[in-house]
């Protein structure tokens, strides 16, 4: 419970010390998320290797956050399912799968956009 006297940054601050912890658990319980953000990385020195375009980053940059917070709502709705019902129940698969399908939608789009942006950097000038 947060104090009435605490001022505006030392609320800041505990509620990203909160989100950061967030962060660790699912860099660190989460294969998926490791998977996504080891992506990422890899997205990021390719693009810095070839030279985007403010416009292209931005494309990266989102679509890839979008996946991220994908993966991340999905292991959360995961964790929930399991606490609320820890037996297996068909609903509860279902809204499992259908939260698996947000993620795979999120990353079918970020693999098209990096399509988009990356095959014309990387193989057109193999033809110059």
């Amino acid at each position: 419970m947060e104090k009435s006297n605490d001022n505006f940054f030392v609320r800041r601050k505990r509620a990203f010390g909160h989100a950061g912890r967030g962060l660790r658990l699912l860099a660190g319980k989460e294969v998926h998320f490791r998977i996504h953000l080891i992506a990422f990385i890899v997205v990021l020195a390719v693009g810095w290797w070839t030279g985007l375009s403010t416009v292209e980053w931005l494309s990266i940059i989102i679509v890839s956050g979008l996946v991220l917070a994908a993966e991340a709502f999905n292991s959360v709705l995961e964790r929930l399912c399991d606490f609320v019902s820890p037996e297996y129940h068909a609903r509860i698969k279902d809204i499992k799968d259908m939260s698996a399908a947000a993620v795979t939608l999120a990353a079918i789009a970020a693999f098209v956009t990096g399509l988009i942006i990356f095959i014309p950097k990387l193989i057109f000038p193999l033809f110059s």
